[in-house]
């Protein structure tokens, strides 16, 4: 069963096990979903042509839907992200085994936690935390979920 509860007060993230029909079910109970997409090993790791989501290479500290020079830069300059996500979900369709991590950071800087997503499993967190990528991503495969709040 969905159990992120957004609350305005405190910037929250959750791993819960869950099917992916309640990951989609949830997601979608929180308020208007922006966008779904696949995120993955897609391309070769220096096609800078292709979303950083979609390459085998290590995601700095970011928050999705915020679009900042840096981003750009690193995403090749071509990329508008959309406003006003609040709520982020990542889904794993298949994992990376030992290899592959998110992290955490309540301010951009220092990582507070590092989450080795496991097939089935979802972390759902609130936006205004930031999140990279470090290790390997290989197989791994995830479904990413932008929500904005009702």
């Amino acid at each position: 069963m969905f159990q992120f509860q957004f609350d305005s007060s405190v910037k929250s993230w959750l791993v819960q096990k869950l099917t992916i029909e309640e990951f989609l079910i949830g997601m979608t109970s929180l308020g208007i979903p922006q966008e779904i997409q696949m995120v993955g090993s897609f391309a070769e790791s220096n096609d800078s042509d292709v979303r950083t989501a979609h390459r085998d290479i290590d995601l700095s500290l970011h928050r999705d839907g915020i679009y900042t020079k840096a981003i750009a830069d690193m995403q090749g300059g071509i990329y508008v992200e959309k406003p006003n996500v609040d709520v982020v979900g990542m889904y794993c369709l298949r994992d990376n085994g030992d290899k592959c991590f998110t992290t955490i950071s309540d301010d951009g800087q220092n990582i507070i936690a590092e989450i080795n997503l496991r097939t089935g499993e979802a972390l759902i967190m609130d936006n205004r935390l930031w999140h990279g990528r470090r290790g390997p991503v290989g197989n791994r495969l995830l479904i990413r979920f932008w929500t904005t709040l009702k």
